[in-house]
């Protein structure tokens, strides 16, 4: 008997340190733990006073606590964890997952894998597994080939997964760690964009506009056909004008209306980009058919007569168009971007609302702008630049009654360069308003003394203004309180420009200009396409007749007509007419038998300095009771 207990207790005692090894190791199921557990509780239990069960307590609560680490480590991991069978079942899966997925546990575990992956790109996913698990490391399948999760909402999630396999109780099994990663995902989106596109409008970026053109030219070369490109320059003329007048959020609508107008004419034909500001880009294939190309740039210019129409404006706004042909032209897309420039600005200077083709003496005038552009930058306004005034008379009694204030620069000694050159640059290089309280300061000292002088406190001095200048009147209205002059002594020469549209905060700025009592001429009258609608729309004291006018008087009865009618239809309205350019005494003498009513031009004075203008005003005080006096004097000398 004493043998078979040694024996039974022998027995028990291996099979118990045997259990405790194979709970450590994770060889068995927990129904096998259960089992041995049963059957030795049993064969222990009828010789429970010989057999030591601390073996078995310690092996489970070894199990427990290794299962129980294993499942915090799971949850710990930001990533959701699905732990898939060989065959594609869920066997087990963190908090991350269900919280992810929209699923308990116990209905993961439930699912297949493939329940969670959209049906359109189950195969893709089928793909990436076996390319991936082919290595022995753990792979990360990327979201660059688009991979997809299917939540239990129906919603599909941009997900990174990184797989491996591994086994488990010997059974193979797959750890998959998926990540959401749809805010990465809308950042690479949204760098991917901007990379390629232009923000504000939606079209090509200077970026993906080179791309275009190389991809064509290696189409060319790939084919070995002789294809030729065409690049238009588009930019909007006096579109600086809208900024500084309507505000930049007004700029900005115009230029997604632009947008749209272009894409709708010419993305059928080529791709449309935005450089920047108001700088457009057509790129197209010609197919050696070059009237295809005027015919287009003809139809994007015409296209632009129709009004655009912003909030509770309405703009009319116009284009100009450089040309520049590869291979012609040059071999590079920035060579022929750059001819391209240069063929847009040849067609500003040409008037603008037109396009032209690039040849060979334009970059010459291009160079020009861009060295005057980089003598502005170190120019100093108070050295450099000077003022000249040239006499109004009135014709009543060829008295003088002011004076137009001019802007020169003098760069070096002997070496002017002309405000139509450098004005253009001023306002894109942002010195403008700089200059223009320098060109202000300067008239209202020329203004103060000219008035003590000749003792006319009703002389006026005539400012040609920036629409910048506009939006800041006050600046204005005080320097004149400084001075102590009258309101009434300055009269602002307002080009078609400042009036591109009859918005309403343009004609409340010019509204608070005549309510201060400042003059407001209406510059180059005649010379736009709504001169008269303008009459009606703004506040305006004066008008002066465009020089165009007066160059033709006395030798065409059609200029003499339109002069007197013009004036004819001024006077009807209160306003007092200015005559521009008049250079003979024939023309002086038919503008005064019109009844014009001021005037200025080289038969009177050329510009003059300061000091010059103040020997004119000496003059005439002396014994010489006319201007014309006084001039024919100083012309004599």
């Amino acid at each position: 008997m004493l043998d078979d207990l040694e024996q039974l207790q022998a027995f028990a005692q291996n099979k118990a340190i045997e259990f405790k090894n194979a709970a450590h190791q994770d060889y068995f199921e927990s129904i096998d733990i259960l089992v041995f557990i049963i059957i030795y509780v049993c064969l222990l239990g009828a010789y429970i006073y010989s057999l030591n069960i601390s073996h078995v307590k310690r092996a489970l609560k070894s199990l427990e606590l290794h299962y129980q680490w294993r499942k915090n480590i799971l949850n710990a991991t930001p990533d959701a964890i699905l732990i898939i069978s060989e065959n594609g079942k869920i066997i087990d899966c963190n908090e991350q997952a269900t919280l992810l997925f929209g699923y308990t546990s116990d209905e993961l575990k439930q699912l297949e894998v493939e329940a969670l992956i959209p049906q359109n790109l189950r195969r893709v996913h089928k793909e990436h597994r076996k390319v991936h698990l082919k290595s022995s490391f753990i792979r990360s399948m990327s979201n660059l080939d688009g991979l997809k999760v299917l939540l239990r909402t129906g919603k599909e999630l941009d997900v990174a997964i990184s797989l491996n396999e591994t086994e488990i109780n010997n059974k193979k099994v797959y750890i998959s760690a998926i990540r959401d990663i749809t805010r990465e995902v809308k950042i690479r989106d949204e760098i991917e964009y901007q990379t390629n596109f232009d923000v504000l409008t939606g079209l090509a970026n200077r970026n993906m506009c080179e791309k275009r053109f190389e991809q064509l030219v290696s189409k060319g070369d790939d084919q070995n056909s002789n294809l030729d490109i065409a690049l238009f320059f588009i930019d909007l003329d006096d579109f600086k004008k809208v900024n500084d007048t309507l505000g930049h959020d007004t700029g900005d609508k115009l230029l997604c209306q632009v947008a749209e107008r272009l894409s709708d004419t010419a993305e059928k034909h080529g791709l449309v980009g935005r450089l920047g500001g108001d700088e457009f880009i057509l790129i197209l294939e010609v197919d050696n058919d070059e009237d295809s190309v005027k015919n287009l740039a003809f139809e994007i210019v015409s296209d632009f007569k129709r009004t655009f129409f912003i909030d509770a404006s309405t703009l009319k706004i116009s284009c100009s168009i450089g040309v520049a042909l590869y291979p012609c032209d040059g071999k590079t897309y920035s060579e022929i971007l750059r001819k391209a420039d240069a063929a847009m600005y040849h067609a500003k200077s040409l008037g603008k609302n037109q396009f032209t083709y690039y040849f060979d003496s334009l970059t010459v005038g291009l160079s020009k702008y861009f060295k005057i552009e980089e003598a502005f930058l170190t120019a100093n306004i108070e050295q450099e630049f000077y003022m000249v005034f040239q006499p109004q008379i009135d014709f009543s009694n060829n008295e003088l009654i002011g004076a137009e204030a001019l802007i020169r620069w003098e760069k070096r000694a002997n070496e002017l360069i002309p405000p139509q050159e450098f004005i253009p640059v001023a306002e894109n290089n942002g010195k403008i308003l700089e200059l223009g309280e320098f060109i202000i300061r300067e008239s209202l000292n020329f203004a103060l003394m000219a008035i003590s002088l000749t003792g006319n406190k009703n002389f006026k001095i005539s400012i040609n203004v920036f629409p910048k200048q506009l939006m800041d009147h006050s600046l204005l209205e005080k320097h004149i309180d400084d001075r102590g002059l009258s309101a009434s002594n300055v009269a602002l020469e307002i080009t078609e420009g400042v009036l591109l549209d009859s918005s309403s905060s343009t004609i409340e700025i010019l509204e608070k200009i005549s309510n201060a009592n400042i003059i407001l001429s209406m510059d180059d009258f005649g010379t736009g396409y709504s001169s008269l609608s303008y009459l009606r729309k703004f506040p305006f004291k004066h008008v002066k007749l465009d020089k165009s006018f007066i160059d033709d008087l006395a030798e065409s009865d059609n200029a003499e007509a339109l002069i007197r009618s013009s004036i004819m239809m001024a006077h009807a309205l209160d306003l007092k007419v200015v005559a521009e350019g008049v250079e003979t005494k024939e023309q002086s003498d038919i503008l005064a038998a019109f009844g014009c009513d001021y005037a200025q031009g080289y038969y009177y004075s050329k510009p003059l300095k300061k000091n010059e203008f103040k020997t004119l005003i000496r003059d005439a005080n002396k014994n010489i009771s006319k201007i014309e006096d006084a001039i024919s004097k100083r012309q004599r000398n």
